[in-house]
């Protein structure tokens, strides 16, 4: 027997969840969404009932890396790379949860942004990232919303 039960499988997504603040809903990503071959990001119930889709993107375009709710419950805030002209850019935005404009938090930089989580008073995010000539990755605290 495993500690606390058999495992109930819920989904054959294949992709991590984050839970809302609440518990009520979860965000995630999926790979080849419709015939384009988009990636999207989106939101569900714990059961993945209810999925609403808040964006899609070219995957070959816009790499969504990393992802968190807002200790309030409205913002999905993500993490991604983009690619033009064969340069990467990386930044942190967020979209509302119920849909709608994405917004930038930090707007695309040459420099790798690897994670972002909230701090729970929701004032702030600890960012790992590379800083200007920086060699290694390090932990940054940028202020929300004043940046």
């Amino acid at each position: 027997p495993l500690p606390g039960g058999e495992p109930q499988k819920i989904s054959d997504k294949n992709t991590g969840v984050d839970f809302s603040p609440d518990g009520r809903r979860i965000a995630y990503r999926l790979q080849s969404i419709n015939e384009k071959g988009e990636s999207g990001l989106f939101t569900a119930n714990p059961d993945f009932s209810d999925e609403k889709l808040l964006f899609a993107y070219n995957s070959a375009e816009l790499f969504v890396q990393y992802h968190d709710w807002s200790p309030d419950g409205r913002f999905i805030t993500y993490v991604a790379r983009s690619i033009k002209n064969n340069q990467k850019r990386y930044f942190i935005a967020q979209v509302p949860a119920e849909g709608g404009a994405e917004q930038f938090i930090v707007p695309p930089r040459p420099e790798l942004i690897s994670s972002a989580e909230w701090f729970p008073d929701g004032k702030g995010l600890a960012v790992t990232a590379f800083g200007p000539n920086a060699q290694v990755q390090q932990i940054w605290y940028l202020s929300y919303p004043s940046g």
